[in-house]
């Protein structure tokens, strides 16, 4: 007898135990083949962006995002192997991912804008431009912020969405 005062079957506790265990260890399996995986076409994707493109900030912030989505991606896919139910939890992430997003609506919508400056490439580091009344020379172009250094040289951090949102008169160098 045990201390819930009914008997308890060991063969019962025995399979849930194996069966259980199974899953998990199974699940830890297609996880690290899964990163493994993940991992060789992250470099894979650098090397056909490194050829196609020679850009080190787009390759980087790409390949960063492919290997962050793809990862999560596969988490969710093992717990779901497992046999834990993943829909609760993608709700969450959805209304989580909500709240995120309009407390940040600002800083989305200049990582937005700066993914959009590094796809189209309207100017390139060392151009000249004029945006939002302030004009320099480019320094840097970051996913959210674009640096300018001033005839003066004074350094001017102007946001993606403000230049990406108004008209940008650019002097190319090239």
């Amino acid at each position: 007898m045990n201390l819930f005062g009914s008997h308890i079957n060991n063969d019962a506790i025995y399979n849930f135990i194996i069966s259980i265990g199974s899953k998990i260890l199974f699940g830890g399996a297609v996880l690290l083949i899964g990163i493994f995986l993940i991992n060789l076409l992250v470099k894979a994707t650098k090397k056909v962006l490194n050829k196609a493109y020679n850009d080190v900030t787009l390759i980087s912030f790409l390949s960063s995002l492919l290997n962050i989505s793809l990862k999560l991606l596969l988490v969710i896919s093992v717990l779901s192997l497992i046999g834990i139910e993943m829909t609760s939890f993608i709700a969450l992430f959805g209304a989580a991912g909500l709240a995120v997003g309009l407390a940040f609506q600002g800083t989305l919508a200049n990582f937005a804008a700066g993914v959009l400056i590094l796809i189209f490439r309207p100017f390139n580091v060392g151009d000249q431009i004029k945006s939002q009344d302030l004009s320099g020379k480019v320094k840097e172009i970051q996913v959210l912020f674009t640096v300018l250094e001033t005839e003066d040289n004074k350094r001017v951090v102007l946001p993606n969405s403000g230049i990406y949102s108004n008209i940008i008169l650019v002097n190319s160098c090239k």
